[in-house]
């Protein structure tokens, strides 16, 4: 005879997607593979980096050139071995967090910001808005403060084979492959007589150089705009999907 009065309160829906919550699926996915790769960094590919450096340096310090060397270049090539060993034998988790915290920021919350979503905790569809935040903010630093990663390649110290039998040979290269590796090997003789003196000189400086390019490691190079703008427009999707699955109803909708 009487009914109960509706009340015009809004209450969350309570039941997200299942669209919604496989995104979120993606996103923990993609937070996941990040970790692998920047956390697998310094493991592996940082270690190799680290451990060639090392061996190049020791073979300059043995080499009985070294004892020509002013005193000077045989401190700093000290230096530069004493910090690659140091750098070698820090643990995992140090290297790991010489990241930049706002990537670090980003993947963890890009792992537990799902997971919370997926649960539909109380706030989470205002709190996942953090991601598109924090992603602005580390594209902003990473493209004005990143390390260039041109500084990495070791290309960069060799002449170009161009170059080689322009400036060097002063001939054209020859017909067959054989020819043209021996007048390649007579041109980079050239080179270092003309260059450097002699091969000890320029691996000396190529060691150097690369040993002051610190850290060794590439976890903060520049990544590419179009990449980093990838992130942004995916993370403001997400945090958008997320806010609109988990929106209060209308006191219409919660009748029906």
């Amino acid at each position: 005879m009487f009914q109960r009065k509706k009340t015009s309160k809004a209450e969350p829906s309570g039941q997200m997607p299942g669209w919604i919550r496989f995104i979120c699926i993606i996103q923990l996915c993609l937070a996941f593979t990040l970790l692998i790769l920047f956390g697998g960094y310094p493991l592996l590919e940082g270690y190799s980096v680290t451990q060639d450096r090392k061996v190049h340096l020791q073979l300059l310090i043995n080499d009985p050139l070294y004892a020509s060397l002013p005193v000077e270049q045989k401190s700093e090539l000290q230096h530069a071995y004493a910090k690659v060993n140091d750098i070698q034998n820090s643990s995992y988790l140090s290297r790991f967090t010489r990241a930049d915290p706002l990537l670090l920021g980003w993947i963890l919350l890009a792992i537990i910001l799902p997971i919370l979503a997926l649960k539909e905790k109380p706030g989470i569809q205002w709190t996942v808005w953090t991601l598109p935040l924090l992603t602005a903010a580390w594209i902003f630093h990473n493209q004005m403060r990143g390390d260039d990663p041109v500084r990495h390649d070791e290309s960069v110290f060799f002449p170009s084979e161009k170059l080689v039998f322009e400036r060097y040979l002063g001939e054209k290269p020859a017909a067959r492959w054989e020819q043209q590796m021996e007048q390649v090997t007579r041109g980079w003789s050239l080179y270092l007589k003309e260059e450097w003196g002699s091969e000890y000189a320029f691996e000396l400086h190529k060691a150097l150089a690369l040993t002051r390019a610190e850290p060794l490691d590439r976890l903060n190079d520049r990544r590419p705009l179009p990449i980093a703008l990838l992130y942004s427009i995916w993370n403001t999707l997400f945090a958008c999907l997320v806010t609109w699955s988990l929106r209060p109803l209308s006191s219409k909708q919660i009748i029906n």
